[in-house]
């Protein structure tokens, strides 16, 4: 027990001391992308997909997300497209930002929307450009039918499969002292009724590689 309680002071003394120095560093002024530029950071095509739908108020998406989501989340942007090749559908969603607060959990989301989520798990998805990124997927149902979501986050340090993840990736940039400029949350949902996991993830790996190029290794 004397062993364990020297570990315990000895990593609440580091932390206290990461968190001092944290607080005597100048505040840095971190840049504010406008929403525009988010738009033109993702993809409006993902190989043969192509955007399906266009809000007449702002052609660069397909819907606008709602003034709650904005007031709740204080992004960057929020881009949702909607992306079909004729035969297959996939509604994303792409919220940027520069605080992790900015990011939610999409389970508690659909839930309040009246979802039923189930099979929750994660895939390790290989990408050509990204490496190997943990990306969650789920089924969801309502009184309209069901389908499949696929999420992933990018914080400091790289892609993360939850919430928690992402916000342990973002403490831990923070308290050695590198304030995070950038993260990113990426949801993907089936349209079309008969599209199984493995389609849907390869939508997915296939849309982190094109938002690579069209960012600029940003996003």
């Amino acid at each position: 027990m004397e062993v364990v309680a020297k570990r315990v002071l000895l990593v609440c003394g580091v932390l206290i001391v990461f968190g001092a120095a944290a607080q005597l560093q100048p505040k840095i002024r971190m840049h504010w992308w406008p929403e525009s530029w988010v738009e033109q950071a993702l993809p409006s095509s993902v190989g043969a997909y192509q955007m399906s739908i266009r809000d007449p108020q702002d052609p660069a998406v397909s819907y606008k997300a709602t003034k709650f989501d904005y007031d709740a989340l204080k992004p960057f942007g929020i881009v949702d497209r909607v992306f079909s090749d004729g035969k297959d559908e996939y509604d994303t969603s792409v919220v940027v930002g520069n605080n992790k607060d900015c990011f939610h959990d999409p389970s508690f989301c659909l839930t309040g929307q009246y979802y039923d989520i189930s099979n929750q798990h994660v895939v390790d998805v290989a990408t050509k450009t990204r490496g190997t990124v943990p990306i969650s997927v789920m089924s969801v149902r309502n009184d309209q039918g069901g389908g499949l979501v696929a999420y992933t986050y990018l914080g400091p340090h790289g892609f993360r499969p939850t919430q928690d993840a992402l916000s342990t990736d973002w403490f831990w940039a923070e308290i050695t002292l590198h304030q995070p400029q950038m993260g990113a949350f990426y949801r993907f949902m089936s349209v079309s009724a008969n599209t199984d996991e493995k389609s849907l993830l390869s939508f997915a790996s296939d849309y982190l590689d094109a938002s690579k190029v069209t960012s600029d290794g940003r996003l």
